[in-house]
């Protein structure tokens, strides 16, 4: 399987901001840290920030899943495995939040049209995180990945066991504020999830809301799945996630320096 976007230039994107401020959060947040920056940017107490994070335990779901009448069955089956529900207001599919999935929100302003940078904003969000994969060896590329959760053009996919996995998945969203507009780049990157357990979840949730779709365990792959295969298994899932982490803030950093 070749990826759609392999002809697309990275290194010819059109990012409007030149330095980045860098929050790493250690404790588990909800997801509306998002929403609490995008204001303080659009505010103008600064211009842009990279956000480093993990979310509780949560199903998130786009506004258009507010049309399924057993909307409240499938929150209560959530509920019932210690997962919380809630909106988001970009697109695509469910996704989970929780122990093992890492996130990274880069937020900044621009006076850019949307149509004009859209798809770099992608490419500069997946640039960063594929450097970060790199330097432990992971190689990953742009690609869709059937019955992976909330599937996208834009996610960033592996190789393991000789099949096509994601790895990461991308979101952006954009707010208005006066004559500028504040942009949400968001991507998920799975660290140390059992795939089983994720994607059993994710199934009864959208069989529960009366849905069509479904996914595969398959579909998917970690990231300490993937070192762990090239390397001794002498080092704990959690150190491994602390690697991966510093190495993510290092390539945020040189962001500002490049």
């Amino acid at each position: 399987m070749v990826s759609t976007l392999a002809g697309l230039q990275e290194l010819n994107n059109r990012i409007d901001y030149e330095s980045i401020r860098l929050l790493t959060i250690d404790e588990p947040v909800s997801g509306e840290i998002e929403a609490e920056w995008s204001n303080r940017i659009g505010l103008g107490e600064l211009d842009a920030i990279g956000i480093i994070w993990s979310g509780r335990n949560e199903l998130v779901q786009p506004l258009s899943y507010k049309k399924y009448s057993k909307l409240d069955d499938a929150e209560a089956l959530a509920s019932s495995y210690g997962f919380a529900t809630r909106f988001r207001q970009s697109g695509g599919g469910l996704v989970p939040q929780g122990d093992g999935i890492l996130n990274l929100s880069l937020i900044w302003k621009t006076k850019s049209n949307i149509s004009e940078i859209s798809n770099d904003i992608y490419l500069h969000l997946g640039s960063i995180i594929k450097k970060t994969f790199s330097q432990f060896g992971v190689e990953t590329f742009y690609q869709e990945v059937p019955r992976a959760f909330c599937d996208g053009r834009f996610n960033l996919a592996a190789i393991h066991n000789d099949q096509v996995k994601k790895i990461v998945g991308t979101a952006q969203y954009w707010k208005k504020y006066n004559e500028i507009y504040v942009v949400l780049a968001h991507a998920l990157i799975l660290i140390n999830v059992n795939n089983n357990k994720l994607c059993d979840l994710l199934n009864k949730y959208e069989e529960k809301l009366g849905s069509d779709k479904s996914y595969s365990p398959d579909a998917i792959v970690d990231f300490c799945t993937l070192f762990s295969s090239e390397n001794e298994d002498f080092l704990s899932k959690n150190v491994i996630k602390e690697l991966f982490i510093k190495e993510l803030a290092n390539q945020i950093i040189k962001i500002g320096e490049d």
